[in-house]
């Protein structure tokens, strides 16, 4: 079972019963996700996002592919640190 979630409480509690994937909104904007997902050896799917939850208006880009890439090896980078596990 999966959820979509960029809040820690909500993450936390569909962990503990029983989903095995987050998917995370808001782009790791809350590191304490990766930190839940290490702790239940569950997935975390990490989506792209420079807005804010909740926020209409998104920002504009220079180059949007190069934005997308460094952002997502940020995130794995964090995700991996705190022990997220490559599948």
């Amino acid at each position: 079972m999966s959820v979509d979630t960029f809040k820690a409480t909500v993450a936390e509690a569909a962990l503990a019963a029983g989903a095995d994937i987050l998917n995370d909104v808001s782009g790791l904007a809350d590191p304490a996700l990766a930190d839940l997902c290490a702790r239940h050896g569950a997935a975390l799917v990490v989506m792209h996002t420079r807005a804010k939850p909740k926020e209409v208006r998104f920002p504009t880009y220079d180059d949007v592919v190069a934005d997308v890439v460094g952002f997502l090896r940020e995130k794995v980078a964090r995700a991996r640190a705190a022990g997220v596990e490559r599948i």
